[in-house]
């Protein structure tokens, strides 16, 4: 409920007639390095099944302006009253920064439980355009085997921290390695599939792919 409870007629009953709260992320999340997002959240809601001016809109910021959402919801929906539901929103291309806004304002006219919102996720694939590709002659990173399972080695030039990363973007392991040529790294703890290497040597960004089969 919106001020920690104040819009609430007690907190975790109904919620007050005339109402308007907004809930969103106070700093902007930065999506350059991804594309084709997908945002996700679980949400059980129950609004006063008198009216349908009780309503649930969100918002997109693309890097300009808020964005009103195509869909919202309100007790003429098709899951409302129905329990905790998964919902995804996707956004093709690319933008800079990515945020979002839930907005619900109620009428004059009864009031439910309300909404709950929980598991808000973003995710997306990372960009090749930019970066090296993958095992490029030229790179100063080199990983071999590939595909390996799940044990090789990396060649370097110079001091460099990689990040290793999921095809969906998530971080799995962080490695410092010094300017050694050859480095063994084990990640057979991981699952088979492909996963990815980033990072800074102070003059370029590089980008590598590992395949891991078992």
């Amino acid at each position: 409920c919106a001020g920690n409870g104040g819009a609430c007629n007690s907190c975790g009953n109904d919620y007050k007639d005339n109402m308007d709260s907004q809930f969103w992320k106070t700093t902007p999340i930065n999506t350059s390095a991804y594309q084709n997002l997908s945002f996700s959240w679980w949400m059980d809601y129950d609004f006063n099944n008198t009216g349908t001016n009780d309503v649930l809109s969100k918002y997109w910021w693309n890097g300009t302006s808020w964005v009103v959402s195509i869909t919202s919801y309100n007790s003429s929906s098709a899951q409302d009253g129905l329990g905790w539901f998964l919902h995804t929103a996707t956004f093709t291309g690319t933008q800079t920064i990515f945020d979002y806004l839930f907005q619900f304002t109620s009428n004059s006219i009864g009031t439910s439980f309300g909404v709950y919102i929980d598991d808000i996720q973003l995710s997306g694939t990372l960009l090749a355009s930019g970066v090296k590709e993958e095992n490029n002659s030229l790179s100063p990173v080199k990983i071999y085997p590939n595909p390996n399972n799940g044990i090789f080695t990396i060649s370097i030039t110079n001091d460099i921290v990689l990040t290793i990363t999921n095809e969906i973007g998530q971080k799995i392991r962080t490695i410092s390695l010094t300017s050694k040529n050859n480095h063994k790294i084990e990640i057979s703890d991981l699952s088979e599939g492909i996963y990815f290497i980033t990072g800074n040597n102070g003059k370029e960004f590089v980008k590598e792919k590992i395949i891991v089969t078992k």
